[in-house]
């Protein structure tokens, strides 16, 4: 099969099995997860057709449908090693969410009739942006999952706080997406690339780079790091949290909030190329990195908990492409195997007790659900720790031996190691708590929100409320126990040879790193135990977007009655002085005013065409 075809099949799968299910009878449930679940599936053996094909992953060439290309429209597929993972990672947690929808939703045909078009309809777009190699198309793709994460985080539309909600996420967003448009036809006019492997390709002739195209570089940081929640912008995921949690769990923890980790995954053979590009990127991410997991500690809902521990996560995600990336799939991955194992279980205990952390002291004790639940949620929480015999106490060492070996280099990093050891502090703290409310004996069995918005199923589904975290806890632990099976599994996708095997928890040297670990360690235990920093805390950036809405709706009608004064002399009087001024303006640039014309110049137009324009304009 034609490489074109696999990957465009691989896109568009998910979309066309969404729009299946809109023609199956509403009460066919099985029928509407079957078919539904066909849509990741396909994906999958799609890609796994394109990896083990001739093409291969390794070094791919562009396949290119011609469409305008006079102006840069060709729609061109690229599946780099990066991008096939993400398309991948999409593919295989929409597999998981899929069912995993079919369990929290229980019999309700109307909320899986909305659910499943909606999910796939990103599912594609996500996939798009994963494998679009021009910026053009890149960019449709991009817009796409604002659009339909507008629909998904907006879920309870007759609710108007899920609608402000939504509304503040697609605004955010969007407004990042304009900023990343702007940002790569800026890159685009001044490289006279168009695509992401042609740039790349190019980079090594950038030495000095304009002005346009420094300020192309800060407009494509502005976008991804409005997609990827980072400060100041981050608080629009959680708020994103009103969605249901199958929406959690996929958009917020694996797809869309790594789509800005991805776009500067995919330019940072180029990125690394500017001077300006640590020194724009690694403050922001180092202050998201802090105040994320600092705020995460704050909270008692674990929604909100998870939705911190994200924003945290995607600022040290960004940090580490600001240092040059090291085992990078690694760490995205580590950080989608916990993450939405977690979501997916904040989901399966608001069914079965409450997700406020109070309120679930004594979990473990009332029934074998919640204790399987309990003891679920606890390896994924340790595995957010970065707690020894896991993927993610490696991908933690190996992110901290990055920030050491830059500060022996250069005393500015310091600071970072500091940001590095509290964030790590403050997630062993989490788990701690946690641990000691669920395994409590003091049992408060008060049902907080979200309880009761469904009903209790028996049968088949209710395991899959937690049966797809407890794969992704699987994989997280045999990956930091069994050696070599991580590498074995996902190796093959880093897009950059590594320097040594990945390391198991034995194999980790002593040195500053480990220092690093400890220190986290033992502040995170003496934090958890104290009274410090025990009471919830809001975020004070919550006020950006209404300050930025009554703005909008307050300036924005000043302004609007200042131009639209609903008098047509005004309107033809503005229009005449703006059109002789730009006109005058045009002439003085083009130095019009300073030619001597002679009589071949000033002899009219002979063309039919002229006299009608001129009659037009008489009119």
């Amino acid at each position: 099969m034609p490489t074109c075809w696999i990957l465009t099949g691989a896109i568009v799968a998910p979309l066309l099995t969404g729009l299946w299910t809109l023609l199956i009878r509403r009460d066919a449930l099985v029928w509407r997860v079957a078919v539904a679940a066909l849509g990741p599936l396909g994906s999958l053996g799609l890609l796994g057709l394109y990896a083990v094909g001739d093409a291969g992953p390794i070094d791919p060439d562009p396949v290119s449908i011609a469409w305008v290309p006079a102006t840069q429209l060709n729609l061109q597929l690229s599946a780099n090693p990066l991008g096939l993972f993400f398309a991948l990672l999409v593919s295989a947690f929409g597999l998981l969410i899929t069912l995993y929808a079919r369990a929290y939703f229980g019999r309700d045909p109307n909320s899986l009739y909305r659910f499943y078009p909606s999910l796939h309809l990103f599912m594609t777009s996500m996939i798009g942006v994963a494998l679009a190699d021009s910026f053009i198309l890149m960019l449709m793709f991009w817009e796409l999952t604002s659009i339909s994460s507008f629909f998904l985080i907006g879920w309870d539309y007759h609710e108007p706080g899920a609608v402000k909600k939504a509304m503040q996420a697609f605004i955010v967003t969007a407004a990042g997406g304009l900023c990343l448009m702007a940002g790569l036809i800026l890159v685009g006019l001044q490289s006279g690339q168009w695509t992401f492997s042609g740039l790349i390709g190019a980079a090594e002739a950038i030495q000095q780079p304009s002005l346009p195209l420094t300020a192309g570089v800060v407009l494509i940081f502005a976008g991804a790091a409005a997609k990827s929640a980072q400060w100041p912008l981050h608080f629009w995921l959680p708020g994103a949290m009103v969605a249901p949690t199958p929406v959690s769990a996929y958009l917020h923890a694996a797809t869309m909030v790594k789509a800005g980790i991805y776009l500067v995954g995919r330019l940072w053979p180029w990125l690394s190329a500017i001077t300006l590009w640590p020194v724009l990127v690694l403050p922001i991410g180092a202050i998201t990195m802090v105040y994320g997991a600092y705020l995460a500690l704050r909270k008692s809902d674990l929604k909100q908990i998870f939705a911190y521990s994200t924003v945290s996560q995607l600022g040290l995600l960004m940090c580490m492409y600001a240092l040059g990336p090291h085992w990078e799939v690694a760490q995205i991955l580590n950080h989608a195997l916990y993450k939405g194992a977690l979501f997916i279980l904040a989901g399966g205990i608001g069914h079965v007790a409450s997700r406020q952390l109070p309120e679930l002291a004594g979990l473990f004790y009332r029934g074998r659900t919640e204790r399987t639940m309990s003891v679920l949620l606890l390896m994924a929480a340790y595995a957010m720790a970065a707690g020894p015999l896991t993927v993610s106490f490696s991908a933690k060492e190996l992110f901290f031996d990055q920030i050491w070996h830059h500060a022996r280099h250069s005393a500015w990093f310091y600071p970072l190691i500091g940001a590095a050891v509290a964030t790590g502090m403050f997630n062993v703290a989490i788990f701690l708590r946690m641990a000691m409310t669920l395994l409590g004996r003091t049992a408060a069995r008060q049902e907080g929100p979200g309880h009761a918005h469904h009903g209790h199923e028996s049968g088949f589904w209710p395991v899959f409320l937690w049966l797809p975290a407890a794969l992704l806890v699987a994989v997280q632990c045999a990956g930091g126990l069994v050696p070599g099976l991580f590498v074995w599994l996902f190796g093959w996708l880093e897009p950059a040879p590594q320097q040594g095997p990945f390391p198991m928890t034995w194999q980790v040297h002593a040195g500053v790193p480990l220092v690093m670990t400890l220190c986290a360690m033992g502040l995170g235990v003496a934090l958890a135990v104290g009274p410090l920093l025990r009471r919830t805390a809001g975020d004070w950036h919550d006020r950006l977007y209404p300050a930025f809405y009554e703005l909008c709706t307050r300036g924005g009608g000043r302004v609007f009655g200042l131009f639209q004064t609903g008098h047509a002399r005004f309107y033809l009087a503005l229009v005449f002085l703006a059109t002789v001024g730009l006109v005058a303006f045009a002439s003085i640039r083009a130095g019009a005013f300073g030619q001597n014309l002679d009589a071949e110049q000033l002899r009219p137009a002979s063309s039919l065409r002229s006299y009608l324009v001129a009659a037009l304009v008489c009119l």
